[in-house]
């Protein structure tokens, strides 16, 4: 059985313009989570007629509603709001037209998960959060031997950073759980467990690491692969340098993959922060050294809601829960 990836399909498109159909199109968006989250985002904006202020209630960044109002504008070809810079963020003509249907597709499918959750006696699908590294390293070349189990969900997977947005999900029950790697938090209404210690470091190809050696002025001017701008990878990477008495200056690529991060460090592009358990079979090979520069550990964090799933789905839970304690 194949796992599903959440995202932002074409199909979203017939869903907006085709009510006809509504509760086949609602039986495909269940598994859209970024789909039903760009419309609820949508919905507020339009309300508060103000990003900033939508932002601060909603507890998530300015930019990412900005990124979820994009991700519809391309879906129904044109803007939604007429934005000018010191002005309100007024509905255009396109946007008054998608809001009641957005309004009519998030009440529907309210109801269709509610059904789905009260009348289900076995669910069939688990739904957990996870963090773009431990999805790659971990979670995917664990799925033959969870789908070889006996009576085991469905998985569905949501690739996303800790932080607001994901644990909205997870309090509104669109999520099961999360798993991620990074500092110690809180998550108000939500269990914080944590699994394990999690070490990084800096790492870069032999020659490069030979010439820039422990010493922090030449390693600041080394080229940098970093994440992203405006990310929260990006954060926590300046939040980690900033720690440890690094302030990169040259900055020679930016992704928001840690296979694309590791795999131009081992080319020699630049410098870059990768976890030791990944990074540490090519040190192995000689393809890798690691700086030696201590940056603060952090761990891998488990999030649930307080209250308790169905049986099925902890049994499941409990499989990952257990491989990410230990791997």
């Amino acid at each position: 059985m194949p796992a599903f990836i959440p995202h932002t399909p074409s199909p979203g498109t017939i869903a907006m313009q085709q009510q006809p159909a509504l509760s086949n199109i609602l039986e495909s968006l269940y598994l859209m989570t970024f789909t039903i989250r760009q419309l609820e985002v949508f919905v507020q904006a339009a309300a508060d007629e103000n990003f900033r202020a939508t932002a601060d209630r909603l507890g998530i960044t300015q930019p990412t509603i900005s990124n979820h109002i994009s991700a519809l504008e391309r879906e129904v070809g044109g803007p939604l709001f007429d934005r000018q810079r010191g002005s309100s963020a007024k509905l255009s003509p396109k946007g008054r037209d998608l809001l009641e249907r957005a309004k009519l597709l998030l009440s529907e499918a309210g109801k269709v998960n509610a059904s789905r959750f009260s009348q289900a006696e076995n669910p069939s699908s688990l739904t957990i959060i996870v963090g773009p590294q431990l999805q790659d390293h971990i979670i995917r070349p664990a799925l033959p031997r969870y789908y070889a189990l006996p009576e085991m969900p469905d998985l569905n997977l949501i690739s996303m950073l800790p932080g607001e947005e994901a644990f909205s999900l997870l309090r509104g029950g669109k999520a099961d759980a999360g798993f991620f790697n990074g500092d110690r938090l809180t998550a108000k209404g939500l269990n914080v467990d944590l699994l394990r210690p999690v070490a990084v470091g800096l790492y870069a190809a032999p020659d490069l690491a030979d010439s820039v050696g422990g010493d922090r002025n030449i390693i600041n001017t080394a080229p940098f692969l970093m994440a992203p701008l405006n990310s929260a990878h990006n954060d926590w990477l300046c939040k980690i340098f900033h720690g440890a008495g690094i302030n990169p200056i040259n900055i020679a690529a930016r992704s928001q993959f840690s296979d694309v991060i590791k795999q131009l460090a081992i080319e020699g592009r630049g410098l870059g922060v990768l976890f030791d358990d990944d990074a540490w079979p090519h040190v192995e090979k000689g393809e890798l050294t690691r700086i030696p520069i201590d940056f603060v550990s952090g761990y891998r964090l488990m999030i649930t809601r307080p209250e308790p799933l169905h049986p099925t789905l902890s049994a499941a839970l409990a499989f990952w829960r257990a491989l990410l304690k230990t791997s």
